[in-house]
């Protein structure tokens, strides 16, 4: 047992550490783990079987400490937009626009309407109420397949909840609440989300099942209706992904190419029109200072010194 903790400990550091959505995602766990164990913990008073679930919990608390000091130190606060991308709150609209925008995308939604895209957002985003629902009263459930239950139906709305935090202001609070969902649809985040997606299905395929036998017709129509909402959407929205690439890396060309034009040129101060990072200048600048050498190495010399 401790050797296995250990090495689950190890995993979880490196996966901790590696990008700040490691370490919510562990702490998203270890917290399930003690929301499904801890009666059994107190009641039974045994910790040696409980070390592994613990040893997730305590590494995605130190984990998510550290990134945050890390984001917190090189690139601002989070709680006052001094970072990087001004962060958003749920109470602005703009989160809930980046929001629904990258979880429509994470079952082929690309265009058109909103309203498919509430729908998937309500399925994933209930998942985790109904999983908690069936965990607390329902004797079926082992422990185990409890907590597998509740993790796969919670860790994908709180993901998207953070990367909305997270992200959704990259574009300015100016721009419209259709562009901020078609960014949000754009962003890789909504990969992280696809692969959790045939989890959240699983998820609601076992509350359902456990349903009472007069109420088997129901639960079946429930699972129908969520089949539909997460799968129909797969068939309507075009993936389209080489295209995409291609404009991806497009833009990226003419990113390279506007900055280089313009640091040859001597500028301190320029903006490209594919970057939506703003002023590029004093980043390029800033990038230099802290020893960045990806312009040098091609060529181009440094950018002027950038003064407030």
């Amino acid at each position: 047992m401790v050797w296995r903790s250990l090495v689950i400990g190890f995993l979880a550091l490196l996966a901790g550490m590696a990008y700040i959505s490691g370490s919510a995602l562990l702490l998203i766990m270890g917290v399930a783990y003690l929301a499904v164990n801890h009666r059994q913990i107190l009641r039974d008073r045994i910790i040696r079987p409980h070390i592994p679930g613990l040893t997730v919990l305590a590494v995605g608390i130190t984990t998510t400490i550290a990134q945050l000091y890390l984001v917190t130190r090189f690139q601002g606060s989070l709680l006052d937009s001094s970072s990087a991308a001004a962060s958003v709150f749920p109470w602005d609209p703009r989160f809930w626009a980046f929001y629904v925008g990258a979880v429509g995308r994470s079952v082929g939604l690309s265009g058109g309407p909103v309203p498919p895209y509430v729908m998937v957002t309500a399925v994933v985003f209930v998942s985790p109420i109904v999983a908690w629902l069936f965990v607390r009263r329902d004797r079926h459930f082992t422990p185990w397949v409890g907590y597998v239950l509740l993790v796969a139906a919670t860790v994908p709305p709180l993901y998207f909840a953070f990367v909305s935090f997270g992200r959704a202001g990259m574009l300015g609070d100016d721009e419209s609440l259709s562009a901020t969902l078609a960014f949000g649809g754009a962003r890789f985040h909504f990969w992280w989300g696809a692969a959790m997606i045939p989890l959240v299905w699983l998820a609601w395929h076992a509350a359902t099942g456990s349903l009472r036998p007069r109420f088997e017709r129901a639960g079946f129509a429930i699972l129908v209706i969520v089949t539909m909402i997460l799968v129909v959407p797969k068939t309507l929205g075009g993936w389209r992904y080489p295209e995409a690439f291609a404009q991806r890396v497009l833009a990226f060309e003419r990113n390279e190419s506007c900055i280089a034009s313009n640091v040859i040129a001597g500028q301190s101060d320029f903006v490209c029109e594919y970057s939506s990072s703003g002023n590029i200048g004093p980043r390029l600048a800033l990038a230099y200072d802290n020893g960045f050498v990806f312009s040098e190495d091609s060529g181009l010399p440094a950018p002027p010194p950038y003064s407030e």
